[in-house]
């Protein structure tokens, strides 16, 4: 059973410590936020976003969880409604016709090089009545709370229909938006039919694109064929990061002594490519002795994935007694951070076929934790080969992988110590929640 975990936030302090002139509001869009913990890469943020702004108003994707994480003073959330119905669909009519429509049509045909066909246009046309709803709600809450006094700053921490919904409305309200790109909305070969919409009027809309990966921006320039002198002033890298209050424990419980101690966090999905790391520890020289960690579980999708890893990991065991499995079970991430940072670790392994920037490697790094990782999206961005951890291809076989863990497992003391604090070192400069969150929030307010 999932263990929940509510954030608190009840010490925020309130209070404006810009001193421009006229009140400043902040409509921010979430997945999850406050309604899940999911989204706790989000509280550095509100907490130095409720000092900046007279108040927030949060929306949230999230429609069934029923956590209520506390929220600042300051702030009001609610569940988004983007659904949409006959008005909208109405609505939809003089968009076939429109220069935004002609453009985007343009766009896909010449830029993406895809074909007009029925998935292209159902993709399109409902994403813009999703935003024509979502469009609605601003435009009620300007209204109702009289919030043209002041200057409206609208922040989605994903780009979605939200994102297009703001805007559609930015020239009449004075909106100065902004977005982060993650992965789904940003990597256009994650959908069936290869196309997110209206990315080129999304771009022209904002005052900054936000990505949490260099990867991440230069895909999204080479995609969209964005000009240099565009892509400068409105594309940039902000890491997301995780937060850390004590400096890492190179002294630690040692819960399984002469043995590798690996982990893995993660969903049980079939990209993470969890398989192929239990495949690898098959041809592992059986006078090693292993412990695999794994914290995360199946979500209720991909079962017949998730049936054969777990009938996989079984047989492993069975085996291969030289061999631990130890299932963790989605865990809080403040538990994991304590328990990394109380036991010993070895290596946190990631195989995964695509990523960003991983949180879990972050989370690994504040630790002293080094990674083994693929190189794919932008782990390259914080593993670096034989210093903080190793990468591997993006497609390893069975044996890079034994060899990437032979390494670890050969190191000597003062080796593997050198390696933890490079990982240190990294989450430190570039990956701290709390230094990235205060250059977001200035930047934010620059516009």
């Amino acid at each position: 059973m999932t263990k929940i975990i509510i954030t608190k936030l009840s010490k925020i302090s309130v209070g404006m410590n810009n001193q421009s002139k006229g009140k400043k509001y902040l409509i921010l869009f979430t997945l999850h936020y406050p309604y899940h913990f999911m989204d706790s890469f989000i509280d550095p943020e509100i907490e130095k976003l409720s000092k900046e702004f007279d108040h927030i108003y949060i929306y949230s994707h999230n429609k069934k969880s029923d956590i209520l994480r506390e929220i600042p003073a300051n702030a009001e959330s609610q569940r988004l409604n983007k659904s949409y119905g006959i008005n909208e669909k109405l609505k939809l009519i003089p968009l076939f016709f429109s220069s935004i429509w002609r453009s985007e049509r343009k766009i896909i045909k010449s830029t993406y090089s895809l074909k007009l066909g029925v998935s292209i246009y159902k993709t399109a046309f409902s994403y813009y009545a999703s935003a024509l709803n979502i469009k609605s709600t601003i435009e009620q809450l300007i209204q109702k709370k009289n919030l043209v006094d002041g200057q409206i700053y609208v922040y989605s921490f994903f780009l979605t229909e939200a994102t297009l919904a703001a805007a559609l409305c930015k020239e009449k309200y004075n909106l100065k938006i902004v977005t982060r790109l993650h992965g789904y909305d940003l990597y256009f070969e994650r959908e069936c039919n290869n196309y997110l919409p209206f990315r080129p009027y999304i771009l022209n809309q904002l005052e900054q694109l936000f990505f949490i990966s260099k990867n991440g921006l230069n895909y999204f320039q080479d995609k969209l064929k964005i000009p240099k002198e565009m892509a400068e002033q409105k594309l940039s890298v902000n890491y997301l990061g995780t937060s850390q209050n004590n400096a890492p424990n190179y002294h630690k419980t040692d819960l399984y002594p002469n043995q590798l101690v690996i982990v893995t966090n993660s969903w049980v999905l079939p990209l993470k490519r969890l398989d192929l790391l239990a495949n690898a520890l098959r041809i592992l020289p059986e006078d090693k002795n292993i412990t695999w960690l794994h914290f995360g579980d199946a979500i209720g999708i991909e079962k017949e994935y998730c049936d054969a890893f777990f009938d996989n990991v079984e047989a492993l065991k069975k085996s291969h007694i030289n061999i631990q499995f130890v299932l963790k079970g989605a865990t809080d991430r403040d538990e994991i951070l304590e328990f990394y940072h109380q036991n010993r670790i070895d290596v946190l392994v990631n195989v995964s076929a695509t990523e960003g920037v991983p949180i879990t490697m972050m989370e690994a790094f504040s630790s002293g934790v080094s990674v083994v990782g693929t190189n794919v999206g932008g782990v390259s961005e914080i593993v670096s080969d034989a210093i903080n951890g190793f990468l591997l291809k993006p497609n390893p076989t069975e044996d890079e992988i034994v060899e990437a863990l032979m390494k670890i497992l050969n190191q000597s003391e003062s080796e593997r110590l050198k390696f933890q604090e490079a990982a240190f070192k990294t989450w430190e400069k570039k990956f701290d929640a709390i230094k990235n969150s205060d250059i977001f929030v200035q930047k934010l307010l620059e516009f």
